[in-house]
């Protein structure tokens, strides 16, 4: 097996312990307009930052305040020819405890954290695995298994 890939420098934010962690999405991840992203599989938010896993590859949002308001700045990466796909998403075990959203009337118990995602199968015989590097900066990389083409990758 062949492992390469990519650490990200996002502003994390001090001692919080959710800045280590993906957070599984089941309808917090919204869109500028309040929408649900349903595309969107998991998160990571550090102080002005959140990365967001999707079915097409991967956002990158930094908030930026002002007087004048706010603003938001997004890059995103898409995965050529990639199958992201939900039923393919493991959440690592970890000593991370479930997470409870309550907001209004709407509620959601028992969403997964963890500080290892792994996607598996997004090419043929590779896989995609979400961490963070020693200083908890998240990074992933690409897992490409005995008799996988790693120029699949683009």
């Amino acid at each position: 097996m062949v492992m390469f890939g990519m650490l990200f420098a996002m502003a994390q934010a001090g001692n919080n312990p959710l800045t280590k962690l993906y957070i599984e999405n089941r309808g917090q991840v919204k869109d500028e307009n309040g929408r649900n992203v349903n595309c969107a599989l998991f998160y990571n938010s550090g102080h002005n930052t959140q990365l967001i896993v999707t079915t097409t590859g991967y956002t990158i949002v930094y908030r930026q305040t002002a007087f004048s308001g706010t603003v938001y700045n997004k890059i995103e990466f898409e995965l050529n020819g990639a199958s992201i796909n939900k039923d393919n998403v493991v959440f690592i075990t970890s000593k991370a405890a479930d997470i409870n959203c309550y907001h209004g009337d709407q509620k959601q118990e028992g969403i997964k954290s963890t500080s290892t995602v792994l996607i598996r199968n997004i090419y043929p015989g590779i896989d995609w695995v979400w961490s963070f590097d020693a200083t908890g900066k998240p990074k992933h990389e690409f897992m490409v298994n005995l008799g996988a083409n790693a120029n699949q990758v683009k």
